[in-house]
């Protein structure tokens, strides 16, 4: 088992600023990353993510600054990130982003007494910008301009166990649980409510086992002292201790996965086998460790702790899984996730006869061996000869994988400020690299795409069709599929046809930003006013509303009618003012406008119009010579004379059933023209 080195705890490492904000500030919080870079001081605006947040927290933050407000109160997330630095001890430096507002319940209590600055929109960053630098500047002076290096023993990952308390047993969960740098971080809720925690690590003498301490802060609540003793394995931490509360005091258990960067990267052989078959599977092994063979063999403690995660961590860290099968291998439920499992990852899979193949032909173990080359090991006299093609086989199998390895490209790479610098080498041979970062472009998609490649994605996933179909529906599952091509961070923009309220929530943990139109039918016990009621209102009143759990804002808008829109990311704030017409007056008029109503059009803008020169592309493939539409010889249609005959089509057919536009409109274009939008155009004579 590897040393792990003893990390530092004497002070926290981070060398940033990292920007903490809600789901409806992403864009003033990158536009003030943005100008504290563009000032020298190095800032991080982290993905939407909880658990991403907090392990950059401890990961790279050297001062937080949290962006208040009513929404930034509201949010989960936001209470989760800044209640864990608050305990993790790191310096805290608020701007207030809404006036007027006064933070309290959570946040007034962490944010009490501190100095904020006062940036309401991204007009008064330039302004305020010097004022916040002065407020971090006692903080950022001591920073240590080098990128530091992590020790991440545990990479926010699931820990669970039990406690003990009057003698009973309790089960025990973190949903997320860091080891970084000799600090323990970590989130999660129980019956007791939200917490966080946040404590130390250090390595014991001359050994490879760690004692550390840790602090469950329930926010809002009390705090639980948790110390002892971690001991370890190649997949998994062990934490065994004391838990204390006031007064009371007993045991507990946790165990959490290793990160796979901590642990040792030489492939290994495991060998997978039913309990009957032990002693033979114990003479292999002790073969194999002679020829210095890493194996991987539950017999000696490898199946130490959560059995399901030792299996996982011995399969994937394969280079060769040996099956020993007999019947009684093929009705373990065991064997079968293993091998189910290493077949599903494509690992190269021996099959060692123990026993006449007939006896699980039909089974799910014969369909997995059915076209594998196997080794009968049925006859002990051939037991030597048997075990010569064994090894051969697998010392084939880990020079192929070490030769890989070697041709791996190796590169270490530098982002800073939009820029990419590195090094590495392949199998051509060393390299340097350098470049700059593009724009992520904002994507859009449209109700006429095609509906094919989703049908064909829920036919493959078979036992979760249904599910998923009564969660999104088809046209949510549409845009489920487009997006897997689509960079993680990205803005997408949907159509009502496609959006839902349960979509943008999920798409929000898939990590996109999203603004769409929304039908009223799909917005989740949503409290804005009906049709009816807006019809009642101002032209420009504008309502909004914001989910239980803080993913999606819903806001309704009166132009002409109610329009519906939802995001994870934009709200009503900047507030703006547009002229339209107004049909009464008969000039134009100021409407005030939500920011998510110009962020939408403004990339959704013109879909339709797309979607009308695609058509006129196709019909002109179609054409066969004709003469009378076209400037050339080639028998084509003009733009405009497509146009023209749509409209004649249209004029001279009066039964033909015309759906509102609402219906089927690929997009909701707000600012659509209609009698009351614009004025009335000149007659000519």
């Amino acid at each position: 088992m590897e040393k792990i080195p003893s990390p530092k705890t004497s002070r926290r490492q981070g060398n940033k600023v990292m920007i903490s904000y809600c789901p409806c500030q992403y864009d003033l919080a990158q536009k003030i990353a943005e100008g504290l870079i563009a000032k020298g001081i190095p800032t991080v605006c982290p993905p939407l993510r909880m658990h991403e947040m907090i392990k950059i927290a401890t990961e790279e933050a050297r001062v937080v600054i949290p962006l208040m407000s009513e929404a930034y109160e509201a949010s989960n997330t936001s209470k989760y990130v800044l209640s864990y630095v608050d305990e993790a001890g790191i310096p805290i430096v608020p701007i207030k982003v809404q006036d007027p507002y006064s933070q309290s319940g959570w946040l007034g209590v962490i944010c009490a007494g501190a100095l904020w600055t006062k940036i309401t929109n991204a007009n008064d960053i330039e302004k305020n910008l010097n004022n916040l630098m002065w407020q971090l500047q006692p903080y950022i002076n001591d920073a240590l301009d080098e990128e530091q290096h992590l020790v991440v023993l545990v990479d926010g990952t699931l820990a669970q166990g039990y406690y003990i308390q009057c003698g009973n047993k309790f089960d025990m969960k973190f949903d997320m649980f860091s080891m970084i740098n000799g600090y323990i971080a970590g989130q999660g809720d129980d019956e007791v409510g939200g917490f966080v925690i946040n404590g130390k690590y250090t390595c014991l003498s001359d050994k490879e086992d760690f004692e550390f301490q840790f602090k469950k802060h329930y926010i809002g609540q009390h705090d639980v002292q948790y110390s002892g003793t971690i001991t370890n394995n190649e997949s998994q931490f062990f934490f065994d201790g004391k838990w204390l509360l006031d007064d009371l005091s007993d045991s507990f258990h946790l165990e959490v996965s290793r990160n796979q960067s901590a642990r040792s990267k030489d492939l290994h052989v495991m060998l997978s086998y039913q309990w009957n078959s032990q002693e033979l599977v114990k003479r292999v092994a002790n073969i194999l460790k002679q020829k210095n063979i890493p194996i991987w063999f539950d017999i000696a403690g490898d199946m130490k702790g959560n059995i399901n995660t030792a299996m996982a961590y011995g399969i994937e860290g394969a280079a060769m899984v040996i099956s020993f099968d007999t019947v009684a291998y093929s009705k373990s439920i065991n064997c079968q996730k293993e091998l189910t499992y290493a077949s599903q990852l494509k690992k190269n899979i021996v099959p060692v006869l123990l026993e006449n193949d007939k006896g699980f032909q039909n089974t799910w173990l014969g369909m997995i061996i059915a076209s594998l080359s196997t080794i009968n090991m049925q006859d002990d006299n051939e037991f030597n000869f048997t075990i010569d093609t064994l090894v051969q086989r697998i010392n084939t199998v880990l020079d192929e994988k070490k030769h890989e390895e070697s041709h791996r490209s190796q590169v270490i790479t530098s982002l800073k400020e939009g820029r990419v610098s590195g090094q590495g080498n392949d199998e051509i041979g060393p390299f340097t690299m350098a470049g700059t970062l593009p724009d992520l472009s904002l994507r859009r998609t449209s109700s006429r795409s095609t509906t094919a490649k989703a049908f064909h994605t829920i036919k493959s996933i078979d036992t979760q069709c249904e599910k998923l179909l009564k969660q999104f529906g088809s046209s949510g599952l549409v845009v489920l599929d487009l997006v897997k091509d689509v960079p993680v961070g990205s803005a997408v923009f949907i159509d009502n046809y496609f959006a839902s309220t349960k979509l943008v929530k999920k798409l929000t943990e898939l990590g996109y930003r999203i603004i769409c139109t929304l039908r009223s039918n799909r917005i989740e016990k949503c409290t804005i006013s009906t049709e009816e009621e807006f019809a009642q209102k101002k032209r420009g009143y504008y309502e909004s509303f914001i989910s239980d759990d803080k993913r999606c804002i819903i806001v309704g808008w009166k132009d002409s009618k109610r329009i519906l829109l939802g995001s994870n990311h934009i709200g009503v704030e900047p507030i703006t003012i547009l002229k339209r017409w107004n049909k009464e007056k008969q000039c134009r008029v100021d409407v005030t406008v939500p920011q998510i109503i110009n962020n939408y059009n403004k990339f959704m803008g013109g879909v339709d119009n797309v979607m009308l020169i695609n058509s006129w592309i196709i019909m002109n493939s179609r054409l066969s010579g004709d003469d009378r539409y076209s400037s050339t010889s080639h028998g084509k249609f003009r733009l405009f004379h497509f146009k023209s005959e749509i409209a004649k089509f249209l004029l001279t057919k009066p039964n033909i059933q015309i759906f509102p536009t609402a219906a089927i409109s690929s997009s909701i274009n707000v600012y659509q023209s209609d009698e009351e939008n614009e004025p009335p155009t000149k007659k000519t004579t």
